[in-house]
């Protein structure tokens, strides 16, 4: 067993959430991530440590920052697939960024591969 750095996984079997990310502002789909704290005691060929103090966080996939912390109750209750707040269609019409050319969502508020503002 050893000490080692685990970085965040996607928590398995939760459903997704459509919010407005509060730093990038984006409207776009947030996954379930768990963050381990404080020691972590395992063998380094795992992803998961052995032993370890977890917080549970909805995290943007647009700009990868955490935005709001959840409780293992909350987790819990997430469980199983599909998404929660679907106000985002599968028939949604594309912009272009006038910066780097990559098409985007209308609903963005910055272009997720360069990030100028729209």
């Amino acid at each position: 067993m050893f000490f080692k750095t685990y970085y965040p996984n996607i928590v398995e079997n939760t459903k997704q959430f459509i919010i407005a990310c509060p730093h990038c502002g984006n409207k776009s789909i947030h996954q379930i991530y768990e963050f381990y704290k404080g020691p972590c005691i395992g063998f380094i060929f795992l992803n998961k440590p052995l032993i370890a103090s977890k917080k549970y966080y909805l995290v943007c996939q647009i700009c990868n920052n955490p935005s709001k912390e959840l409780t293992v109750e909350q987790v819990q209750s997430s469980r199983g697939t599909g998404t929660i707040n679907n106000e985002i269609s599968q028939t949604e019409s594309f912009e272009f960024c006038k910066h780097c050319g990559v098409s985007i969502k209308q609903n963005y508020v910055f272009c997720k591969k360069c990030g100028a503002r729209l």
